[in-house]
């Protein structure tokens, strides 16, 4: 395991492999738009936990992920169980809480190693976190059977799992769960957190009138520059030419540049405050029959059209019912080469580049070959023929 033994100092991260900044924009949005069909009031029998008034609505989901620690009141010496195929943010999120980090195994399919991680709990294990990656639900019935017996929390990370499954209520497994809504909303905030030992209100300063305007600005500035807004796009982009070219330089933004930050991607501020308004009313006020029906059928239309390649294969070979996922997997036989060029392309794909160091072969291997290319509802036909037709004349 090639991480320090005095985890308190936290784990050791890959370097970035890919600098994004060299490679051309994206052709198709990398995620979801504020448009109005996207809007509609919904009616529809669509249901989840994270869309319900029980809620606490935070910023990111690494803020949900460490304020639910904190109800944990986590000490220093306290262990916290983490899969080894992880964002970075998620790791941060924990380290900030004070807690020790350790990393259990995960299977090729991404499913809990349960072995690997009863061998890996101590006395100190407080926590135990679960991925759904990619919106394809973990089978936790057993792992949350045993941290019932071993009195450890379960935090279930739904960031990539939004909508219950049918009968199956996703984020009911644990004692918390988290979800992000800017993974499957056209939002610039938004971590939900949920959970049976969370009190129904925290006391947390709103977000206020220029995060909100921020938020709403930005959201409305992407949309625009995927032409997606018609008239009220062109006066949208005007606008943010204009602003852009008369702006003052932010003192703020020059300091925060200018000081070292304690984290890569975890920030503290985060999780003292509230989300904004605009982001929960666009999650109240989306088309979920849309959006839900929408990503299934684009992952289906990638997954087809991606069948037979030489460089790369599907990570999961179905869709189950029900199942609405967050992204298409899709494993890279020669990473070291087609990666770059299918960003060079404009495909917008990532990776998790930054996963921490550990004896998980998986997460190894994953790190640089499992690639997220979007299936979100608003891409269209022609957005999908594009990334199908560039994807298999690079990996063919």
């Amino acid at each position: 395991m090639r991480m320090k033994s005095d985890q308190t100092v936290g784990p050791e991260f890959r370097t970035v492999l890919e600098d994004s900044a060299r490679y051309p924009p994206p052709r198709v949005p990398p995620r979801p738009l504020l448009t109005i069909p996207g809007l509609r009031q919904r009616s529809e029998p669509v249901t989840s936990s994270f869309l319900s008034d029980r809620i606490h609505f935070l910023p990111s989901g690494r803020a949900a992920i460490s304020t639910a620690l904190q109800f944990l009141d986590i000490m220093p010496s306290d262990r916290v169980l983490v899969p080894s195929y992880h964002c970075g943010s998620l790791v941060e999120a924990v380290i900030a809480s004070g807690a020790i980090v350790d990393f259990y195994r995960v299977a090729p399919d991404l499913t809990v190693d349960l072995e690997d991680l009863i061998r890996r709990c101590t006395s100190r294990t407080r926590c135990v976190i679960a991925i759904h990656y990619f919106g394809f639900p973990q089978p936790l019935r057993e792992l949350a059977s045993f941290c019932r017996s071993r009195a450890i929390s379960l935090l279930e990370d739904c960031a990539h799992a939004f909508f219950d499954i049918g009968d199956t209520k996703i984020g009911a497994a644990g004692d918390f769960a988290i979800a992000s809504a800017r993974k499957f909303f056209p939002v610039g905030d938004g971590g939900v957190l949920i959970g049976r030992q969370l009190p129904n209100a925290v006391g947390r300063p709103p977000a206020g009138t220029i995060r909100e305007l921020k938020c709403l600005a930005q959201e409305l500035q992407v949309a625009a520059n995927f032409d997606r807004l018609g008239f009220v796009g062109e006066i949208v982009s005007i606008t943010f030419r204009l602003y852009h070219l008369f702006r003052l330089p932010s003192r703020v933004a020059t300091e925060q540049t200018t000081t070292a930050r304690k984290y890569r991607w975890f920030v503290p501020d985060e999780v003292t405050r509230s989300g904004t308004w605009v982001s929960q009313w666009v999650m109240h006020h989306t088309n979920l029959t849309r959006l839900t029906t929408r990503r299934r059928r684009n992952y289906i239309r990638l997954r087809d059209g991606l069948d037979g390649l030489r460089g790369g294969r599907s990570l999961f070979t179905s869709l189950p019912d029900g199942v609405v996922p967050y992204v298409f997997p899709l494993l890279l036989a020669n990473p070291e080469t087609s990666f770059a060029s299918l960003k060079m392309a404009g495909v917008p794909l990532l990776r998790w580049e930054e996963v921490a160091y550990s004896d998980c072969l998986v997460s190894e291997r994953y790190v640089g070959d499992l690639v997220q290319i979007p299936c979100h509802q608003d891409l269209d036909d022609e957005d999908i023929e594009w990334l199908t037709g560039a994807i298999r004349n690079i990996l063919k």
